[in-house]
């Protein structure tokens, strides 16, 4: 299939939730699972599901979309999961699929955020789905860790999870999620017991980050190297950070910037993706600004200055993006005195990655 220009691409195209209201009566005999269908379930991870508990998928999805709003662990693009909850749980599609595991950790010590959950589709395979980050920044704070410590805390649970379930359960495993449910995807994968590691038939990282140069180059990762599929949008920033495989496959978004990073607005064509040739050229600016700062500042120079970036976010009282944003002027000048206390170093780093963010944000970078 030609993929499509970027001007085409600015056509409205369909997107997940229309794959799932034109592909859902469809079962896994006519159409077999597919790259959307996994794409579509990394997004339900970030629902809250009843824990270790055997019913259909169709079921749990319900019982997950009916948990107040107060009992969420996990409140990331709220009102688009409940919508895609229900309209999963109607489709035979999905919803005759077996439920079997949900499991999550949320806690501030150790630094930790991590959920997954565990589906048979069929008799034969087993698929795990990761979630990537919440809106809380307890979340972001462990992601930022992977700029200067591996393994974080996630990566360590994903494996442990991955293997529990494949002892449980017997069959092919296929593993998926979406930014770092990607990368813990990614990373399971690799270190997993070689046994379970044979039993992988695909792993999927949709705009996850990529490996640390020396997970990427271990003999670990060359046996699962084959089966691991990155799939990121033209303009990625997330998807592009540490080591990624060549084949990376792009996708056309129909939002600017970093906003591409938001799966809803993938596009979709016919049961796959439309495609994209290559990244956009600011993408791929963005990402070597990126990867020269990771090169030029040592480990310890990047713990410093996530600290720094926490230590001045703690100052507005935000606990969440949405409650740092709802207030974003009064917000702006506390970080602003905060920013002041830095030293010129940190200053420094500050501001070209603030500036980057906020370029790739107001789409002035091509994307």
């Amino acid at each position: 299939m030609r993929p499509r220009s970027y001007n085409e691409a600015r056509i409205p195209m369909p997107n997940i939730i229309d794959y799932l209201r034109q592909y859902g009566s469809k079962s896994l005999r006519d159409l077999p699972l597919n790259e959307v269908d996994c794409l579509l379930l990394s997004e339900i991870a970030y629902s809250d599901f009843p824990e270790n508990e055997t019913l259909l998928f169709g079921d749990a999805l319900l019982r997950a979309a009916e948990l107040p709003w107060g009992e969420r662990r996990s409140q990331n693009g709220i009102e688009k999961i409940v919508e895609l909850l229900r309209a999963t749980a109607q489709s035979p599609r999905f919803g005759e699929m077996r439920f079997l595991d949900f499991s999550q950790e949320y806690s501030l010590q150790p630094l930790c955020q991590f959920a997954g959950y565990a589906l048979r589709p069929d008799p034969q395979t087993v698929l795990i789905c990761f979630r990537g980050t919440d809106l809380d920044f307890t979340g972001w704070r462990e992601d930022c860790r992977m700029l200067y410590e591996s393994p974080i805390p996630a990566q360590l649970r994903a494996v442990q999870y991955l293997a529990r379930i494949a002892d449980r359960y017997p069959g092919e495993l296929v593993i998926c999620g979406h930014s770092k449910g990607g990368n813990l995807a990614a990373y399971a994968a690799t270190f997993v017991d070689a046994k379970i590691q044979a039993r992988i038939r695909q792993v999927m990282s949709f705009d996850g980050p990529g490996l640390e140069h020396e997970d990427f180059i271990s003999p670990a990762f060359a046996r699962v190297r084959d089966r691991l599929k990155v799939f990121m949008p033209r303009g990625s920033f997330v998807g592009m950070l540490f080591e990624q495989v060549n084949e990376v496959i792009y996708i056309h978004s129909r939002m600017p910037g970093v906003l591409q990073h938001n799966p809803y607005r993938w596009q979709v064509e016919g049961t796959g993706f439309s495609l994209a040739e290559a990244p956009s050229s600011g993408g791929q600016r963005m990402c070597a600004v990126m990867r020269a700062l990771l090169r030029e500042n040592p480990p310890e120079r990047r713990k410093e200055f996530v600290e720094a970036l926490f230590s001045i976010i703690s100052t507005t009282e935000a606990d969440t993006l949405p409650a740092l944003l709802t207030e974003w002027r009064k917000n702006a000048v506390r970080v602003m005195r905060a920013f002041r206390g830095e030293d010129e170093a940190t200053k420094r780093l500050f501001r070209e990655v603030l500036l980057l963010a906020f370029r790739a944000a107001l789409g002035r970078i091509e994307t």
